[in-house]
C-alpha cells in the first residue's frame, strides 16, 4: 500500500524515509514486503499520507483475527 501511495504523489522513497526519519534501506524494505515498519513507524506513515496508508494496514491476517476476537482491545 505504501508503495503505491509513493508512486501515485509521485514521491521517491528517499524523500519519504528522510522525512520519516528512518533509512531508505528500511522503507525500501516496507515497499517491498520483506518487513514490517515498528509500531512507531506506523502510525507516523499513517500521518505523513493523510490516512491512505492506515496503521491496520500493516498487520497480518493473523494479527486481524486475534484483534477482532478481542473485540480491539489488545
Amino acid at each position: 500500500m505504501l508503495k503505491l501511495w509513493l508512486q501515485s504523489v509521485r514521491r521517491n522513497q528517499n524523500s519519504f524515509a528522510e522525512e520519516l526519519g528512518v533509512t531508505s534501506a528500511a522503507v525500501s524494505s516496507w515497499t517491498r514486503d520483506r518487513s514490517r515498519p515498528p509500531a512507531y513507524a506506523r502510525h507516523r506513515i499513517e500521518a505523513l499520507t493523510r490516512g491512505a496508508v492506515p496503521v491496520m494496514s500493516w498487520l497480518t491476517a493473523a494479527e486481524l483475527v486475534q484483534l477482532n476476537a478481542d473485540g480491539g482491545q489488545s
